[in-house]
């Protein structure tokens, strides 16, 4: 789940330190990416299966003696749990499912056991698929089990932003009803000494609510195109349920259309999922759209208003860090461009025609961030200052060198134990001991695709082809190919130049990445008649894409790479790979499922 060299390049000299001093590097990945091919070895692995291969691994360790017995009495709960369920996991079983070796999968639980550091590095790529959740959960229980956690250097990172998790950020917001809708980015008053102000909707734009400080409606992200939708079904799921336990609303609970949209830090006509349903949602007449952006993106084309914002170098900030142990000082560079403003202050004079005198909305970006510094009281922030970071421009967390965290337990769980067993979990809905979630195109992986109501044809190349399973992507594209494939699992990671769609309009970085492209296997490649620099259909039922297919070794069989994820408009058919990719949820957070969508690729006609 993670391509150091691409998307956290800062980390690779750090990896290089270690092989240097004798360390190996391993990638377990879908795809040969630039980490794979620079490390000492690339570990094929199909979509979304990377938690039953960590079962697997904990099923030798744990049966073959060679977890830390000692580190597991002290620091963990629910060994006995855990290992009661392992012993369904063997490795021939993994090896079905993720098809990697059994071999393989043995020597990989032996040597992760008996190495010393042993760090593990995942990223938000594993996470993008159905049991996206249940595999970071089982995954992050490896160290635990072989006492990783007591070397330096050993354990498991996603991110270093719990470093951070004592800042006090309570000074930053209103309390209580103070707070009102506008702090979660929805309207509910309208400035009464000048209704006909265009950046204040019409009374009968917006959405009536009981007391202008009713709750206001958290929407999943991911479910933009339902949520910008008419229909009250439609809106009731777009509603944000993290959790199994959270009920979704029926549909006249839902509440109202959406009718005012404000666009910052995002481009979702190109980045969020189900991107029929988001343009179709877009391009309603009575959304009032407003959009603060640098650029002309593909979403600022759908604004009524586009304001424009500063760049990060013409406004202050603070960043906290989430690949290292800084704090660090925006400060501006220059003053901003032409009429640029801040986000901020482009919703400071919103609130102030819109009626709100919070302190909140009068106090500039510089006297948020020093009350914010002068908030600050944990040990791990003595010494911070404004006129310190003022003079030195960043600030080291105070964390012991060597830094190791969970030593001697101290996990942020209820018992301060590694929860192999998680009563928390379950009360919440889920299983309570790790395990596998299969992503969407698995579950069915045993019935094969059905295709005009015949089972498809797939000869022993085609094996490893995981079958769609959402009903929306069984579909059959009209093609004489159809009735005799399976479609193919198609996962969007950035492309190399880009970071998502930013920096996928500069001309240099355009060039570098050509064209949007689609890296299908030999294999896959042969069976639909499609040969590198052709142009390929990948469709399901809910939209279509033409990409140009590079036919290549680096990526298993049975899954294709679309990089992304380039702006529709400096696309060939005007359209992105999120055409395609669902607007379901993962089973934990629900949060986007962008890399666990079924498609059918064939030749353009």
């Amino acid at each position: 789940g993670s391509n150091t060299l691409t998307s956290n390049q800062h980390l690779w000299p750090f990896i290089q330190a270690a092989r240097k001093a004798g360390g190996r590097v391993l990638v377990i990945d879908p795809a040969n990416t630039r980490t794979a091919q620079a490390a000492d070895e690339w570990i094929a692995i199909r979509p979304g299966t990377d938690g039953a291969l960590a079962l697997a691994i904990m099923h030798i360790i744990v049966g073959e003696g060679l977890h830390d017995a000692d580190y597991v009495s002290r620091y963990t709960l629910g060994f006995d749990e855990l290992a009661a369920r392992l012993q369904e996991w063997t490795p021939a079983r993994a090896a079905e499912i993720t098809g990697v070796p059994v071999e393989r999968i043995v020597a990989l639980a032996r040597d992760y056991a008996t190495t010393r550091p042993a760090a593990i590095r995942i990223n938000y790529g594993l996470q993008r698929h159905y049991g996206g959740g249940m595999a970071v959960r089982t995954i992050t229980c490896l160290p635990a089990l072989v006492g990783a956690w007591r070397d330096h250097g050993g354990g498991i990172q996603l991110s270093s932003s719990g470093m951070f998790r004592h800042l006090e950020k309570s000074g930053l917001y209103a309390e209580g009803g103070e707070q009102r809708s506008i702090v979660n980015g929805q309207l509910s008053m309208v400035n009464e000494e000048d209704p006909g102000s265009p950046l204040a909707p019409r009374p009968s734009q917006l959405p009536t609510r009981p007391s202008p400080l009713a709750p206001p409606r958290t929407i999943n992200m991911n479910r933009l195109g339902d949520a910008l939708s008419l229909d009250p079904t439609l809106i009731a799921r777009a509603h944000y349920r993290p959790r199994p336990v959270d009920r979704m609303p029926l549909p006249d609970e839902a509440g109202p259309p959406v009718m005012a949209l404000i666009v910052y830090n995002s481009n979702p006509a190109a980045v969020t999922p189900d991107q029929p349903a988001v343009l179709a949602g877009l391009r309603r007449d009575d959304l009032f759209t407003v959009v603060l952006e640098n650029f002309q993106t593909d979403t600022a084309d759908y604004a009524d208003y586009i304001l424009p914002a500063t760049t990060q170098l013409e406004h202050w900030d603070i960043h906290r860090a989430y690949g290292h142990a800084y704090l660090s000082l925006n400060r501006p560079a220059i003053a901003p461009l032409g009429e640029a403003l801040p986000n901020s202050e482009i919703f400071r004079r919103l609130a102030a025609a819109l009626g709100y005198a919070d302190p909140c909305f009068v106090e500039s970006d510089e006297e948020i961030l020093r009350a914010f510094v002068a908030a600050q009281t944990h040990e791990r922030f003595a010494g911070l200052s404004w006129e310190r970071l003022l003079a030195e421009g960043f600030y080291r967390v105070n964390v012991p060198e060597p830094y190791l965290p969970f030593a001697e337990g101290n996990f942020p769980t209820p018992s301060g134990r590694c929860e192999f067993y998680s009563a928390r979990m379950a009360d919440d809905g889920y299983d309570p001991l790790p395990g596998y979630t299969a992503p969407k195109w698995q579950e069915a992986q045993q019935q094969r695709s059905m295709v005009n109501g015949q089972r498809s044809i797939v000869d022993g190349a085609d094996s490893d082809s995981p079958p769609a399973t959402r009903p929306s992507q069984l579909a059959t594209p009209e093609s004489p190919l159809a009735p005799r494939l399976s479609p193919l699992v198609c996962i969007s990671p950035p492309a190399h130049s880009f970071l998502n769609t930013t920096f996928a309009n500069v001309p240099r970085f355009l060039q570098r990445e050509a064209e949007p492209l689609l890296h299908i296997h030999p294999d896959d490649a042969a069976l639909r008649q499609i040969v590198s620099g052709s142009r390929v259909r990948v469709c399901n039922a809910q939209g279509e894409v033409t990409l140009t297919a590079q036919v290549t070794g680096d990526i298993i069989p049975g899954t294709v790479l679309a990089p992304g994820v380039w702006w529709a408009k400096f696309s060939p058919d005007g359209r992105n790979i999120n055409q395609v990719t669902p607007a379901e949820e993962t089973d934990m957070g629900a949060s986007g499922m962008f890399y666990d969508t079924a498609v059918w690729v064939e030749p353009t006609r």
